[in-house]
């Protein structure tokens, strides 16, 4: 699939989108990104940003694939009896 073909399935996704869509509060997802373990935003304009929904559907798809293997979810790293936080 082209750059273009897979633009066409993106979109930009604000914060109260990323947190329906994660399930997770404003500040869970601020302090994921502050550790590294959670998709920054893009830079849309002077104090405009946005999160790819590519960068965020793979993050989802990273913690289920995770939790599926009976490990927990530590900020991007499986780990053995660890919360999310």
């Amino acid at each position: 699939m082209s750059k273009i073909e897979e633009s066409n399935s993106v979109s930009l996704l604000r914060m109260a989108d990323v947190v329906k869509k994660t399930s997770l509060s404003r500040s869970t997802v601020g302090r994921l990104m502050a550790k590294g373990h959670f998709p920054k935003p893009i830079k849309i304009s002077g104090v405009m940003t946005r999160w790819l929904s590519c960068d965020v559907d793979s993050w989802i798809f990273e913690l289920a694939e995770v939790s599926s293997k009976e490990g927990k979810w530590k900020g991007g790293v499986a780990v053995e009896k660890q919360s999310i936080t």
